[in-house]
This record gives structure tokens, C-alpha cells and sequence, in this order.
């Protein structure tokens, strides 16, 4: 007797993925707040009308976009915690919706978004996208939509339009001479790179790290 709204709510578990299609899949709101997630191959990562992460660990590989979100209005997705990584081969987090600077909320989520083709971008978003919290850094490859990774309103934004990346080797992002983020690099790439969270942060590669990593590479500090 209950009428199905298409929702899919993760609150805690672990939870693996393997897919031909879609990681996750809601035709309403995909919410998940807290828990392990690893959708380890898909087409698309996480797809919904709407995507909201608010806790949790989450990690996405995919064939073409990690997030996709196909909401035309409002916003599409929302990141306000937990921690995110996304490695893609389209669009690392896209949002349809054309709501000027709200496609997409950062409000507090640490997140990793990696795009390593041509054509597409780490955050492309219709109406762009607006940050208030949260440390976001976002790789593309030089050859894609580069301006989409700036097309939004940041507490703080740093851009580094070429960098080059060395499959195994290292990126660290620092503000004010700490080391904020330190990336185990999963692929070759000429890049550019987006960090949100500082208007004067430095991004910069090395050979080695001593820093403790996650499984996809990540050391948050």
C-alpha cells in the first residue's frame, strides 16, 4: 500500500560494487550518511535525481561519470561530509541541473575527484557549483572542460593549469606551509588541477611520501 518514491538511503555497513551499468542507482534521492561504500567498476559510479552525501567513506571508479546526477533544477548534489573519491573516465561529479552557482553544494565533504579524459571534467555542472566548506581537489586532464572546474563560488580557490602527474608518484596540496592533502597518483596525466578550500594554496609533485595512506592513494592531514 505504500507507493515507491525511488529512494535509496545507506546509513552505516560496508558495502562492495561491481557493475556493468550504474554502482549505485536511485530514481529518487541516493543518500548515504554514513558507512564503507567501494563501487570498484561501473559505468556510472552513483546515479540519481538527486545525491546527497552527508558522512560516510566513499569511493568510486568508473567507466565514465562517478556522480551523475539528473536533476534540471535545485541541487543536484550535495556534499556535506564524510569523505569522497572519484576515479573516472567521464565527468568525475555532473550535475544537470541549471540553478545558477547551486548545481552542486560542497558544504563540508572531503573530497578526491580524478577525470582522466579528454572532453569531460572533474565537477561539470549546467549552472555551476557553490563551496562553503569542506576541501575539494579536482584533476583533469588538460584536453578536458577545464573551465567547468571553476565555474562556481568558493570560500577559496586555487588553480594550477598544468601540472604534469606520474602514474605511482605524489601530489601534496599546502596552505600557509601545512600539508593539507597528499595523493598517491593512479595515472599518467597532464593536468589541471582545482583545490577548493584556499585562495593561495600550493599544489606541487614529489617522488616519495612518508604520509600514511588510504586504499585509493589519499592521505588527508
Amino acid at each position: 500500500g505504500v507507493t515507491p518514491l525511488g529512494n535509496v538511503t545507506i546509513t552505516g555497513g560496508v558495502i562492495t560494487v561491481s557493475s556493468n551499468d550504474d554502482g549505485l542507482h536511485a530514481d529518487g534521492v541516493m543518500t548515504v550518511s554514513g558507512g564503507t561504500i567501494k563501487v570498484l567498476t561501473a559505468y556510472e559510479g552513483v546515479e540519481g535525481f538527486n545525491i546527497v552525501v552527508s558522512g560516510g567513506d566513499l569511493s568510486v571508479t568508473s567507466k565514465d561519470d562517478g556522480f551523475n546526477s539528473t536533476a534540471t533544477s535545485g541541487a543536484g548534489i550535495t556534499l556535506s561530509g564524510g569523505k569522497v573519491y572519484i576515479y573516472a573516465g567521464g565527468d568525475g561529479i555532473d550535475s544537470n541541473s541549471t540553478t545558477s552557482k547551486g548545481a552542486i553544494i560542497f558544504s563540508g565533504a572531503n573530497v578526491v575527484v580524478i577525470c582522466t579524459s579528454n572532453g569531460n571534467a572533474a565537477i561539470d555542472s549546467d549552472g555551476g557549483y557553490s563551496h562553503t566548506a569542506g576541501k575539494v581537489i579536482a584533476i583533469t586532464s588538460t584536453g578536458g572542460m577545464t573551465s567547468e572546474c571553476t565555474n562556481g563560488n568558493s570560500t577559496g580557490m586555487t588553480v594550477k593549469s598544468s601540472i604534469s602527474l606520474s602514474n605511482g608518484g605524489y601530489m601534496s596540496v599546502s596552505v600557509s606551509g601545512s600539508t593539507t592533502l597528499t595523493l598517491k597518483v593512479p595515472v599518467s596525466l597532464n593536468a589541471h588541477v582545482v583545490y577548493l578550500g584556499s585562495s593561495s594554496a600550493t599544489i606541487s609533485t614529489t617522488s616519495s611520501s612518508s604520509a600514511s595512506f588510504d586504499s585509493n592513494g589519499v592521505c588527508w592531514h
